[in-house]
């Protein structure tokens, strides 16, 4: 806004006058506009860009939820606010300059709850294969979708967050991953399962061996199909997997000849480095299983030298 000076002369045949006055001039009213973020996910740290038309000296922004932000300078430049509470925002800017005022129109922003995919398993502890596990997000939204990704290669989608079950049939440390969607949100959390085979468990014990002399002497021996084939080991034979094993064998005047607790180590027949007699010895053995199921057994077996 500015008063300039106007000049008018009159010449009539000589004869002249003149007249001058100030004159205001009142630029055009501003215009303004802006376009920005409308729809996301708590926190939402939104941008604004403004268009502006005419002299502006200041422009002021609501925000719709109580504050406000007065520009005076680089007005036309973007703007960003923080939204941390999801909820419905109505954003508005208003102009103002010496020609007057404009308020541009609102815009609506939304901004969504955050998702969390958290989830808990139960059982938590290993499960055997064929078992149930079921699975329970932490959360249920409305209007999202869960996405169950088992570990191995099974898939179930649904819309809310009700309680799984899975069952697997082989076992394994599978990976579980759960996505949760909503409109523009998403979140996932992965956990890792332990599915085991049958942990319960049994012991069977030979009556006889035949051990030979090719033993190195400790009594001690890791075994393997061929000992059992050809029964020059002596040792329980467990189903099953133990979390505690002890297994040991006695002469007849009640002497500990040989102990272990390596479910894989047997009895080779030897004691402080030589074959034993052909005679009765008397073993015993205990063991607890994944399970928490234990066996403990006693008997003998008898030594047949070759």
């Amino acid at each position: 806004m500015a008063f300039k000076p106007f000049f008018v002369v009159l010449d009539n045949f000589g004869c002249t006058d003149s007249f001058s006055q100030d004159v205001l001039i009142i630029p055009p009213p501003p215009n303004i506009s802006f376009l920005g973020d409308t729809t996301s996910c708590a926190p939402l740290q939104a941008s604004f860009y403004p268009t502006v038309e005419g002299v502006i000296d200041s422009v002021v922004w609501t925000f719709g939820e109580g504050s406000s932000r007065v520009i005076q300078d680089l007005i036309d430049n973007p703007l960003g606010f923080n939204y941390f509470d999801p909820g419905t925002y109505q954003v508005g800017v208003t102009a103002y300059g010496p020609g007057g005022n404009a308020t541009a129109d609102t815009q609506t922003i939304v901004v969504l709850p955050q998702v969390n995919a958290g989830f808990t398993m139960f059982p938590a502890e290993c499960v055997e294969v064929g078992d149930i596990v079921e699975f329970t997000p932490n959360f249920n939204y409305d209007d999202a979708v869960y996405v169950w990704q088992f570990g191995d290669g099974s898939e179930q989608s649904i819309p809310e967050g009700d309680i799984v079950t899975h069952t697997y049939s082989e076992a394994g440390t599978p990976v579980i991953n759960l996505i949760i969607e909503n409109a523009l949100c998403t979140d996932s959390t992965q956990r890792t399962g332990c599915i085991i085979e049958f942990q319960g468990g049994s012991v069977g014990v030979p009556s006889a061996f035949t051990p030979t002399f090719g033993g190195d002497g400790s009594g001690a021996q890791a075994f393997g199909d061929d000992n059992l084939r050809d029964n020059n080991v002596f040792f329980p034979q467990l189903q099953g997997t133990p979390i505690a094993y002890s297994f040991s064998v006695y002469n007849r005047w009640g002497e500990q000849i040989f102990s272990t607790a390596e479910p894989g180590v047997g009895w080779n027949g030897f004691f402080q480095g030589k074959l034993c007699k052909q005679d009765v010895y008397v073993w015993k053995v205990a063991a607890v299983f994944l399970d928490g199921t234990s066996v403990e057994q006693a008997g003998d077996v008898t030594l047949i030298r070759r």
